[in-house]
């Protein structure tokens, strides 16, 4: 309930499973921070893990959704409580590092 609250515009929120929430946030890039909406406040650290992905021309939404599904359980996998992008997974899945 407090997602749904807190998102804007096209912004979609969504129970995925037990534990686990989906954001589908078009209008955002993966450098954005999250901030306090009523006082623009960045939030910094919050106890989550969550796996970002961001959509490609013309691939489907299972395809978006299984490279954010990825990137979740390697967050989870890397030690909980932290974001882990698509990119950070490729990296490490091609051994680099950064």
């Amino acid at each position: 309930m407090a997602m749904k609250q807190n998102i804007k515009g096209a912004d979609l929120a969504a129970r995925c499973g037990g534990q686990e929430f989906a954001m589908m946030l078009p209008n955002t890039t993966l450098r954005q921070e999250l901030r306090k909406r009523s006082t623009g406040e960045q939030l910094g650290r919050i106890p989550v893990s969550i796996g970002a992905a961001a959509y490609r021309q013309q691939e489907s939404a299972q395809a978006l959704i299984e490279r954010a599904d990825l990137s979740l359980h390697a967050a989870k996998q890397g030690g909980r409580n932290r974001v882990m992008g698509e990119t950070a997974v490729t990296s490490l899945a091609d051994g680099r590092v950064g």
